[in-house]
């Protein structure tokens, strides 16, 4: 075992650090890199109306902290949250 792996041993088991949700670890008890990314997502916080919404409230001119504040997402997410309405709105204006 080398020293990053002892030290992040040591945070775990001290309750400093821990590992995500859906973390797969390999026999000899080391995490396994590929996550199962399906507990990560949560599909009330990031559904379509989601995403519709911060783009609308974007689009009306608030601020990425005021959407971010009224959507009830961190802000390191919201731009992704815009960008996803974005491309939903696209589609709409490409179906009529």
């Amino acid at each position: 075992m080398n020293t990053n792996q002892a030290l992040v041993r040591s945070a775990v088991a001290k309750g400093l650090l821990k590992y995500p949700p859906g973390q797969r670890f390999h026999k000899d008890g080391t995490p396994d890199p590929m996550l199962d990314l399906t507990t990560l997502s949560n599909p009330k916080r990031h559904s379509q109306a989601m995403f519709r919404q911060a783009y609308q409230l974007r689009q009306a001119g608030l601020s990425l902290h005021q959407v971010a504040d009224r959507c009830n997402v961190p802000r390191g997410s919201i731009v992704y949250l815009i960008a996803q309405g974005h491309e939903l709105h696209l589609a709409d204006q490409r179906n009529r």
